[in-house]
């Protein structure tokens, strides 16, 4: 038995001597690799870095006598061999249809009836399978043989050079039989770990991603112990498949939980408000009025005053045009917070003036409300900074407003979100009014406005995060309540 790997020249050229004939075709081809500098079967291979593939394809060439005779041989451990090696270099020079014919007749020679020697060389074959389906998917002719060829392999390959992975992506993108499309693309996925990454880059397509690249992108976006960083790229990538597969709820949960990165880590804010100018990926999932409402909560705490304060006279007027005066009112006082000169704010409340004169506005904002008529308040959303003002703001109601009962949920920006909404919502019915405060999520805010006016009690928004302000929601809110026709 003669080992396959690690032969240098004198080593052949000794055996021949010992044995007073000539080598056979497998030694041959071995010889031409040894003297072309390669040592064992292992180290010839197609996944070399873009500035090796010239240097690996001469030294192949410069025996290329001893490979084509190896090639035509009789005996098949040479022809798969020297095939291999001719494939390594054509398909090195970029001559990728060559390569798939040398590839095809060195698998063929594996096959061979009595070959054992290469057959035995798992890595040799394996190395040879996969450039034989990675040149079949690249001239895009037997989607078929390069299925069966992957589906073969089940050790990975963590050598493969990123610029044969991403080629063998977009084109595997471009195969029109869905199921032959979606086994390469999983295919890639198992067999090549280095492929993750690029999949994670490629933002076109992404409707055709295989359910096993969807899964584990799902896995990783929604793990809150993972960096933001990777949940960010993750997340985008699910977002825009949704989209593109016209799946809006699955797309609100991506969205949502993008908010929920942006509002923590400040270094994916900008990327965020880029996604929401993009109208033709966001209109199929939240309504422009929602998308303003997010992006004005981006906008304040990056300090964006001038950007915030333009979205919301924006939405001040949007709401207005709607009589939704109470909501709009919200907005009004939330201006004045971000403490911009007052012109800013002057033509909203000379609107919201005219509505409370012409009627279509109760003018509640400066009554103490009827003391004889008890109001329970549920007040939800914020985060810490609301959570410590609770205490003083109980007390100063009892003092000013003893008829008021309030209860607080601050839910924050943690995700899962849902329980908390069904929680609050199975508890409505126990509340006169609701208070919102902007600073919740999106998804989140819009579940429970839906939520209250199936119950059938009234909602107000809070309009900032300050002990006087959350007081003066809580004390309109009540007020409104009593005002509300259903109001027992």
């Amino acid at each position: 038995r003669i080992e396959m790997e690690h032969l240098t020249p004198a080593g052949i050229r000794q055996l021949e001597k010992d044995h007073g004939k000539s080598i056979g075709g497998g030694l041959s081809a071995i010889l031409a690799l040894s003297e072309a500098r390669f040592r064992s079967l292992a180290d010839l291979s197609i996944f070399v870095h873009r500035n090796e593939k010239k240097n690996v394809a001469g030294r192949i060439k410069s025996h290329r006598k001893h490979f084509n005779a190896g090639a035509k041989g009789q005996d098949s451990t040479g022809r798969a061999i020297a095939n291999y090696a001719l494939g390594v270099a054509t398909f090195l020079d970029g001559k990728n249809e060559d390569a798939k014919e040398y590839f095809s007749s060195a698998f063929a020679a594996t096959l061979a009836p009595g070959e054992k020697t290469v057959r035995k060389n798992i890595q040799f074959l394996n190395n040879l399978k996969l450039s034989f389906a990675i040149s079949e998917l690249l001239s895009q002719s037997d989607h078929k043989q390069t299925d069966d060829l992957l589906a073969s392999l089940s050790e990975p390959f963590h050598s493969v050079p990123e610029w044969i992975v991403k080629q063998l992506i977009e084109n595997a993108l471009l195969i029109e039989d869905d199921d032959l499309r979606n086994n390469i693309l999983e295919s890639i996925w198992r067999l090549i770990p280095d492929s993750h990454e690029l999949f994670a880059e490629n933002k076109l397509n992404t409707q055709l991603l295989p359910g096993l690249v969807v899964e584990s992108f799902e896995t990783r976006f929604f793990n809150e112990s993972a960096s933001a960083g990777d949940r960010w790229r993750y997340g985008e990538l699910l977002l825009r498949r949704h989209v593109a597969q016209m799946d809006p709820a699955k797309a609100a949960e991506c969205l949502d939980n993008l908010e929920q990165i942006a509002v923590l880590h400040q270094e994916h804010r900008e990327k965020y408000v880029n996604l929401l100018t993009e109208s033709d990926l966001v209109s199929s999932i939240w309504t422009s009025t929602l998308a303003d409402f997010s992006l004005v909560n981006i906008y304040e705490r990056d300090g964006h005053t001038v950007e915030a304060t333009a979205l919301l006279i924006k939405l001040f007027h949007e709401l207005a045009s709607e009589n939704k005066w109470d909501a709009a009112e919200g907005l009004v006082q939330r201006i004045k917070l971000l403490g911009l000169d007052a012109r800013y704010v002057t033509e909203c409340e000379n609107r919201l003036n005219a509505a409370v004169s012409q009627g279509e506005l109760d003018d509640e904002r400066d009554s103490d409300g009827n003391p004889e008529q008890p109001v329970k308040v549920l007040f939800v959303g914020g985060d810490e900074l609301e959570k410590r003002t609770n205490t003083a703001v109980v007390n100063q109601l009892k003092t000013q407003a003893p008829w008021i009962t309030v209860d607080f949920e601050h839910t924050g920006w943690s995700g899962h979100w849902g329980p908390t909404a069904e929680r609050i919502t199975n508890r409505l019915g126990l509340y006169d009014v609701l208070v919102i405060t902007p600073y919740i999520r999106t998804g989140f805010g819009m579940t429970l406005r839906k939520n209250v006016d199936e119950v059938g009690i009234p909602w107000r928004a809070c309009t900032g995060r300050g002990r006087k302000t959350i007081k003066r929601s809580i004390l309109n809110a009540a007020v409104a309540a009593q005002n509300n026709p259903s109001f027992t």
